[in-house]
């Protein structure tokens, strides 16, 4: 009774020359394709910088967020993420999202003793783990400085409700 969730209506449409619907056989798997990756970005931005206000209330704005102030601006340090893991809250599943701009800073960060706490190489990939967490980089999050550009987050805790909240009827 305390939770309200109230869908609201996502509305998109795509431009087609006459010449594509006329090879809708082979451009209909395309614009579907097209049409599903417009709903997950905009589902995406909304759970993460949603306002509360005819869209999700993301996590960057939520009630419930516990906000931690880094050492340095525009940086993150070794400190940061310890100081993070320090103020989570544990016994759900806890998951690193990070905007694509703090690439550069977590493939460079050192700990106490001056050491990279990645090992990089032109093979490999960039860290899919932070502080042994799973590490998603979004790139709907805010910028390197910015709140919100590194958050740890449990999405256990995050209700969602898709659909459009009436009941459905088979015959």
């Amino acid at each position: 009774r305390q939770i309200k969730l109230e869908p609201h209506k996502l509305i998109a449409y795509m431009t087609a020359s006459y010449e594509l619907l006329n090879n809708w056989d082979a451009a209909s798997q395309f614009m579907q394709n097209q049409m599903r990756l417009a709903v997950i970005g905009a589902e995406d931005y909304d759970f993460l910088r949603g306002t509360g206000v005819n869209q999700a209330q993301g996590i960057l704005g939520a009630p419930g967020q516990v906000a931690y102030n880094r050492a340095g601006a525009n940086a993150i340090a070794f400190a940061d993420v310890v100081g993070m893991l320090g103020r989570a809250k544990y016994g759900g599943s806890l998951v690193w999202i990070a905007s694509q701009t703090t690439i550069p800073q977590l493939c460079n960060i050192r700990d106490t003793g001056n050491n990279n706490l990645w090992m990089m190489s032109a093979a490999s990939a960039a860290p899919a783990s932070l502080a042994g967490f799973p590490l998603i980089y979004a790139d709907r999050l805010p910028a390197l400085g910015t709140k919100g550009d590194l958050c740890l987050c449990d999405f256990s805790y995050y209700l969602i409700k898709d659909g459009s909240g009436r009941p459905s009827c088979r015959g």
